[in-house]
């Protein structure tokens, strides 16, 4: 119990240091055009999907392969 106790503290503590940090120049401190800049840049990042899960499926195929093509072995599709 005491060790589920200090993962869900580190747990927490790490949630809390991710947390993002204010942007370096508030938008008022900005010229028009840096301003208009910033803000594109912000819209085309919110473009880009956030896919943890669909990462490490990849980075596993990725490396499930290329142990398969060391060995020499054949692989027929996906490994699951």
């Amino acid at each position: 119990e005491q060790a589920a106790a200090d993962y869900r503290q580190e747990a927490a503590e790490h949630a809390n240091a991710a947390e993002p940090e204010e942007p370096v120049a508030p938008l008022d401190d900005l010229t028009p055009e840096q301003r208009e800049a910033r803000q594109a840049a912000d819209q085309w990042l919110r473009r880009i999907p956030d896919d943890p899960a669909g990462l490490l499926r990849r980075k596993f195929l990725y490396q499930y392969r290329l142990r398969a093509a060391q060995t020499g072995a054949t692989t027929s599709g996906d490994p699951w």
